[in-house]
């Protein structure tokens, strides 16, 4: 048998590639020494294995090809097995193929020709055990054309070189097994890590974003921004998106933001069996792996866990909280204890004050509302109150909450735009078992703690009047109740002087030489029923006298005090003075 026999290099080949399988551990390496060894017996300048996928039915350029080892650019080279192609049909054939003009062989796919620089090929495909597994080109014959005998020794061998595959592809999974394994263990710890060294869920979602180099979005349960990573676009334009976006938990979704389609994966956040929020992360550049997706359960989870923990200090709080203001509105405290209660609370220390009172209220299921999501309502309103809630601090107080602000900051809380504001928030958390309806009462101005109880009662009283009267408002200060001050209040002495001092106080407090005529003249109009010539006599005055003092009362009171609404509360103000000054000369007699 000669030195050049096919035999004699069949088993020099044998030989050659049985030594790189037997003495090298790494796979890229081995296929190179294979490749190498293989095509030096048959003189060809260069080779490459393609591998078969099976999901999805294509002959995939196996690293490292025609000397090229990179694998993201070798493995961009593929062949569906139903295009055709010299590869395709060696592969579905089990024939091997010697072209020795590729240029203008019809079998070959030009793309391959023009990439490799091919001019004349071996192909043979690679069986293992009956199974397909690939093929293997050897191209470009150092000298000549290729042979029958060359394809022979390459058809001989091709067994072991399917071995070679085999061994390779075991290898690679393995290898990527082991990398996905080492890539869940990192981001596992590294989220664990976020998530204990951390003092809330900022530092798990900016390790989120580390970790998948995507933007990350955290929205609350009405789906508003609460946290954003690396997102190019303002975070409340996605979460309005969001606001009316159908969500699927961990799918796939697009968002249309103006003329884009934005693609993202949105995962719920579980909080005591009512959802928490989202963890948003765009998948511009692609779908999450598996390995990814689980991260994104995982750092949901902790946020979750985040969540909780912060809710249940919060409810703690909460209890301890609602004991001091049941001891902070009661009538036996004094001004140094009442102090001490509001530093305890971390309420700010400088009055006048006001407390108001924010009651909700629903069809049904109130209570249970109130106690399984108490903490849940407070953070949306909270959230809501934008600017104010540095001076505005929610407390839990009944059905509902209390404020006690400085009153101006407090009598905010009358205006229309933010009661609006505050209900949609009530409107859109989809947790409540049932809607609830707001009101808010702002109560009267105190200068001492001691007597916040009294505004306490008083934003009641407001509350009360939105509830009973139908006043088409869902915030309503204690002052604007005019008259209902009395019929909703509980008869005390001190509301009958505020309400008197309220309602009079145009004639009450004018200069000491003009406040007597204008109370006596405003007294006899009442009595004769604002006929101006009876009030003349009465008072012995000229009617021109009357007619200048009643246009001097409708400059003071700001309106005309015989008509409407006002003449009622002037009518039972001078009534009520009248009976306090009686029963104030009784207890002298």
């Amino acid at each position: 048998m000669s030195e050049t026999s096919p035999d004699s290099r069949t088993l020099h080949a044998v030989m050659a590639v049985g030594q790189a399988m037997a003495t090298t551990r790494d796979h890229a390496q081995m296929l190179a020494e294979v490749i190498t060894a293989v095509c030096r017996t048959i003189g060809a300048a260069s080779g490459g294995f393609m591998r078969y996928e099976a999901e999805r039915d294509e002959l995939v350029l196996q690293a490292p090809a025609f000397g090229v080892h990179a694998e993201r650019t070798v493995s961009q080279y593929r062949v569906p097995l139903g295009d055709g192609g010299n590869a395709a049909r060696v592969f579905l054939s089990r024939e091997p193929y010697i072209a020795n003009d590729a240029q203008h062989d019809p079998r070959f796919i030009q793309r391959f020709v023009r990439l490799f620089d091919t001019y004349n090929t071996i192909t043979v495909p690679l069986v293992l055990r009956d199974r397909p597994l690939g093929i293997f080109h050897a191209i470009n014959k150092q000298h000549g054309d290729f042979t029958a005998a060359d394809r022979d020794v390459l058809a001989s061998v091709a067994p072991l070189l399917a071995a070679c595959l085999q061994s390779a592809l075991v290898f690679r999974a393995f290898e990527q097994e082991r990398t996905r394994l080492a890539r869940a263990i990192e981001a596992h710890e590294r989220l664990l890590d976020a998530a204990v060294g951390a003092s809330g869920p900022e530092t798990v979602c900016e390790t989120l974003h580390a970790l998948l180099a995507r933007p990350v979005l955290l929205l609350d349960s009405l789906r508003r921004p609460l946290v954003s990573c690396a997102w190019t676009i303002e975070p409340a334009l996605v979460a309005q998106e969001f606001a009316t976006a159908s969500l699927r938990d961990g799918l796939a979704a697009p968002l249309a933001l103006g003329t884009q389609a934005l693609p993202v994966v949105a995962v719920g956040i579980p909080v005591a069996g009512a959802r928490g929020g989202y963890l948003v992360v765009e998948t511009r550049d692609g779908p999450l792996d598996p390995i990814d997706s689980k991260a994104v359960e995982q750092a949901a989870t902790l946020i979750a866990v985040e969540i909780f923990k912060r809710r249940s200090m919060v409810a703690a709080e909460t209890r301890a909280a609602s004991a001091l203001l049941v001891e902070l509105f009661s009538e036996g405290v004094d001004e140094a204890g009442a102090q001490r209660l509001l530093e305890r609370l971390e309420l700010p220390l400088t009055g006048p004050w006001r407390v108001v009172v924010i009651e909700l209220s629903a069809t049904a299921g109130l209570d249970s509302a109130i106690h399984q999501h108490g903490t849940l309502l407070r953070e949306a309103l909270e959230r809501t109150l934008g600017s104010l809630r540095r001076g505005a601090r929610l407390l839990h107080w009944r059905s509902g909450f209390v404020v006690i602000a400085e009153a101006a900051l407090a009598e905010r809380f009358a205006e229309r735009a933010l009661a609006r504001r505050l209900q949609q928030a009530l409107d859109g958390l989809d947790a409540l078992p049932t809607p609830l309806r707001l009101k808010i009462g702002i109560g009267r101005v105190e200068t001492g703690p001691a007597t916040l109880g009294t505004s306490l009662k008083s934003a009641e009283r407001a509350v009360q009047a939105i509830e009973r009267l139908d006043v088409g408002t869902r915030a309503l200060k204690f002052e604007d109740l005019g008259i209902y001050r009395l019929l909703l209040g509980g008869n005390r002495e001190e509301e009958h002087a505020e309400f008197v001092e309220q309602v009079l106080a145009p004639v009450l407090h004018q200069g000491d030489r003009s406040r007597a005529p204008l109370l006596a003249t405003l007294e006899a109009l009442v009595a004769h029923d604002f006929a101006l010539a009876p009030c003349a006599r009465t008072l012995g005055v000229h009617l021109n006298t009357v007619k200048y003092r009643l246009n001097q009362l409708r400059e003071a009171f700001g309106d005309d005090p015989a008509r409407g609404e006002l003449r009622l509360e002037i009518e039972l103000a001078l009534k009520v003075r009248q009976i306090r000054g009686r029963a104030s000369t009784q207890v002298q007699t």
